[in-house]
């Protein structure tokens, strides 16, 4: 990877070894797509490399509770426990996250030697808690890098898209991580602490070497791939 070229590790598929995790029952959700080819009636179907290594479903399941015309809306006697999602909308829990099972699940891929996560669950864009609990679990297991799909894309809905941003995050982001730590080095205390230096993101525009990552700088360009300097 030449630089900080998230884009050309894209490509040339140098990222980082990563697992995805998903709700029980969504493994093949990015693999599937949306069933999108150039060639429509082609038999003969390339379908292109996943970023991830593994995949690991976890039980836990969070359903919209529906309008309030519905004479089922927010009833008690429903199983399931409501809550109100980051929206304010009402949602019912249908089976909770399971903690053991995700400690016994993420402990394997430990073992596989896969320190990187990407978390995607179903509507964590409405409630992100059973994201950011498995995170927890993730760091307390010694996960280097975690990426949480309703944080890197923000209020994104559609799962797949969601999904697929977290993904490209954990495959590119440490190796961003990794340029940003050795370019530091070159610099008195071997760090950029009190150092005005930012690099350009795909949009353009400019963030801190501490808030750069690989998903935010896949289109930067060249020019992105050397940090700006404001000389005063």
């Amino acid at each position: 990877m030449k630089l900080s070229n998230s884009g050309a590790a894209l490509l040339e598929r140098k990222g980082t070894r990563h697992a995805l995790v998903v709700t029980e029952g969504f493994r093949d959700v990015l693999e599937i797509g949306y069933q999108t080819r150039p060639k429509l009636f082609a038999l003969g179907i390339r379908k292109p490399e996943l970023l991830y290594d593994h995949v690991c479903e976890i039980s836990e399941r969070i359903a919209f509770e529906g309008f309030t015309e519905d004479s089922r809306f927010g009833r008690e006697d429903t199983p399931g426990t409501l809550v109100r999602g980051v929206t304010g909308d009402l949602l019912r829990i249908l089976k909770p996250l399971d903690e053991t099972e995700v400690r016994n699940k993420l402990g394997l891929i430990r073992e596989k030697g896969i320190d990187t996560l990407a978390i995607c669950l179903a509507h964590s864009y409405l409630y992100p808690n059973h994201e950011l609990r498995v995170a927890e679990i993730a760091a307390e297991l010694g996960f280097q890098y975690i990426s949480i799909s309703s944080s890197v894309a923000g209020g994104m809905v559609k799962m797949i898209p969601r999904g697929s941003s977290a993904v490209a995050d954990a495959y590119l982001t440490p190796k961003i991580k990794e340029y940003v730590t050795g370019f530091s080095r070159r610099f008195q205390g071997g760090n950029l602490d009190g150092v005005n230096c930012q690099f350009m993101q795909s949009d353009g525009g400019l963030t801190s070497y501490d808030k750069f990552n690989g998903l935010r700088g896949i289109l930067s360009g060249p020019a992105g791939l050397f940090p700006q300097f404001n000389h005063r």
